[in-house]
């Protein structure tokens, strides 16, 4: 795992120590390192935990040099696996993170015999019940689109105890739900440059609307469709990349994940064949092991659906430019919301796939 601050994401060796007891003065201020520095930093391994100047507590909490965000020691001996969600405003990323940390601790952790559980404190807890949890499991209704780019990222720790992972490991989770509105343009974008390059995996979401043939069909019945453009975004997203790796060659591909999720499943389910891969169950939450052919047949599907359905162009794009690279077809919610954005039940299908490759590519878990 990268040690990488998960919300900038710069590297965090030059990290400064702060005091986590409330009851000092100093709590949460960024010591001098001048003032960290202890008598047994000539030691052999990791620096130690020095201790606070005001009240001597150990200090373990980490503060980014360059955006200030808190990390835990044990998260920063860790390291995180730090995953970007991006997409259009409207492919439904909000909704889609909110059932997949859901997911992630309810279906997952129950096969792949594991843990999740925040890290950061209140931060992530709240943060997720607040946002995310409460409006669309409790009061029913879509969570509301991000609206900023200065938002913490949720971060978790993935614990495993059996045989679906590394057993007795843990890897941090940080998860950065993107602002659709600011992916519209190159400048915009310009802010994810560092996030990017230091992702463990890439979540691009694409709304079925954004297809051609599914755009039309759904203008015809007067239904919604996304006024934005996938393929920009995706060309934007590999022009921020290729210029934060200033390598030049553009015919070295990106080394980083990416796991394309086409969106919405539920609206496509008329239009695909009574046999499909994608349609059926997944068959990953069988046993705490990835299934590859199952991974494979959906992944081959979904690349034969979006070329007939005019994603042709996208397709070949990501294939070219991606050196690791799978596509998925899922619904977070598993029917189309009402007027008003209410949901009335939610049935996930396939929403952990992405999320399970991504672990299977970082190795941390296993497949057959």
């Amino acid at each position: 795992m990268m040690k990488n601050c998960p919300k900038c994401p710069s590297l965090m060796e030059n990290y400064r120590y702060a005091c986590q007891s409330l009851a000092c003065s100093r709590a949460g201020i960024p010591v001098e390192e001048s003032l960290a520095e202890t008598d047994a930093a000539e030691q052999k391994g990791p620096r130690p935990d020095p201790g606070c100047p005001e009240c001597g507590e150990v200090m373990t909490l980490h503060i980014c040099p360059d955006c200030g965000f808190e990390v835990e020691a044990e998260e920063m001996r860790r390291g995180f696996m730090s995953v970007s969600l991006i997409g259009n405003a409207g492919s439904g990323k909000s909704n889609y993170l909110a059932v997949l940390v859901d997911q992630l601790r309810g279906e997952m952790c129950k096969v792949y015999d594991c843990t999740l559980y925040p890290t950061g404190g209140d931060r992530t807890m709240n943060y997720y019940e607040r946002e995310y949890r409460r409006p669309l499991y409790e009061q029913g209704v879509c969570v509301t689109a991000t609206q900023q780019e200065d938002l913490n990222p949720l971060t978790y720790t993935l614990l495993f105890e059996g045989q679906g992972g590394r057993p007795g490991r843990g890897v941090g989770l940080a998860f950065y739900d993107s602002c659709g509105e600011k992916l519209e343009t190159q400048q915009e974008m310009a802010a994810m440059s560092r996030r990017l390059l230091g992702s463990g995996g890439i979540l691009l979401l694409l709304d079925p609307s954004q297809l051609p043939a599914i755009r039309e069909a759904r203008k015809a019945k007067k239904l919604p469709v996304l006024p934005s453009d996938a393929q920009a975004l995706l060309l934007r997203t590999i022009h921020i990349i290729r210029a934060g790796l200033a390598s030049g060659e553009v015919e070295k591909k990106i080394d980083i994940p990416i796991a394309v999720c086409l969106t919405k499943l539920d609206t496509l389910y008329p239009h695909l064949d009574p046999a499909s891969f994608v349609g059926a169950p997944s068959r990953n939450l069988r046993k705490p092991m990835l299934n590859k052919a199952d991974i494979s047949s959906c992944n081959l599907e979904v690349m034969a659906l979006l070329e007939s359905w005019g994603g042709g162009e996208f397709v070949r794009h990501v294939r070219g430019q991606f050196s690791n690279y799978c596509f998925f077809g899922l619904s977070s919610l598993g029917c189309e919301p009402g007027s008003k954005n209410e949901v009335d039940r939610i049935s996930p299908h396939r929403v952990l796939d992405p999320m399970l490759w991504l672990l299977w590519q970082s190795k941390i878990l296993q497949a057959g």
